[in-house]
């Protein structure tokens, strides 16, 4: 049995150019040599549910195994993020001094990345490591898109507990009114440069290619400085973010992940002619 399923170029050519990005980026990892292998795509579903779960745990229980090392990293990222207070005003200042057409238009990019649509993209890249038998596409979706769920629950709690106002909401820096549960007291940290480094941390782990680090690790650096030019957060929020976001990657990146992928007789091609290109499933 065969299924086509054509996607006309002419429209295809029309796509912006951050789907762009995200393709060079897919396709710059560097741990896609692994060939196809042997089981039910619903064992290996199966299998990477459990083994999300289990990282899940393995984070809530990190803090419990901690080693003084561990414990001393933690202590400087909270004190720095305090001592940043005193400097988020100076920071705030000359970020808004910063505007320009180049800067409006790089720093959109906000609106596509540290969001949810960045689990559209990791999510993504799981479904296409999938269905064509790629393992290190896989690999590097599971792990990049468990480290961005789990770097937003993290945020969501650290937001709602610690209640502070998003400097667009007022001029004070030192506001702080928890368990709110409003969007302008969810300043700190910072959720978009929590998930950009997340997701970064993950990526450019799965690589070894130089130039897809820089690109991993810049765009979330965009990410975090468009959260300061964009008015909806202080320094000091998206270097909290940033640093979760890194730890709980580095995390992910730690846990193992099963073996277990693939799909027994099925295959996907890339079917291509003068004005479309489609993907044709067989079994």
């Amino acid at each position: 049995m065969r299924i086509l399923l054509d996607i006309d170029l002419n429209r295809a050519m029309q796509t912006r150019w951050r789907i762009g990005g995200w393709l060079f980026l897919i396709l710059r990892l560097n741990a896609l040599a692994a060939g196809p292998e042997n089981e039910p795509v619903g064992s290996v579903l199966c299998s990477d549910f459990t083994a999300s779960v289990q990282t899940g745990v393995a984070l809530l229980k990190a803090p419990l195994h901690f080693s003084t090392g561990q414990w001393l990293a933690t202590s400087a990222v909270l004190t720095t993020t305090v001592a940043l207070f005193a400097v988020d005003q100076d920071i705030r200042r000359f970020a808004q001094r910063q505007r320009s057409s180049f800067n409006d238009h790089l720093f959109k990019l906000d609106r596509f990345y540290g969001n949810g649509y960045t689990l559209l993209a990791t999510g993504g890249l799981y479904a296409v490591g999938l269905a064509f038998d790629q393992p290190g596409w896989r690999r590097a979706g599971l792990r990049a898109t468990q480290a961005c769920i789990y770097s937003a629950m993290i945020i969501a709690a650290g937001k709602a507990a610690i209640g502070r106002r998003r400097p667009s909401a007022g001029d004070s820096q030192l506001f702080f009114k928890p368990f709110t549960f409003q969007d302008d007291l969810s300043s700190l940290p910072s959720g978009h440069a929590a998930l950009s480094f997340a997701a970064a941390t993950v990526w450019a782990g799965s690589t070894e290619d130089a130039w897809c680090k820089i690109l991993c690790y810049g765009s979330a650096g965009v990410i975090a400085g468009a959260r300061l030019y964009h008015h909806v957060h202080w320094f000091s929020d998206v270097f909290l973010g940033s640093a979760i976001g890194c730890w709980v990657g580095a995390q992910v990146m730690r846990k193992p992940v099963t073996a277990s992928q693939a799909q027994a007789g099925r295959r996907w091609h890339l079917v291509c002619s003068a004005d479309r290109v489609g993907v044709a499933l067989t079994w």
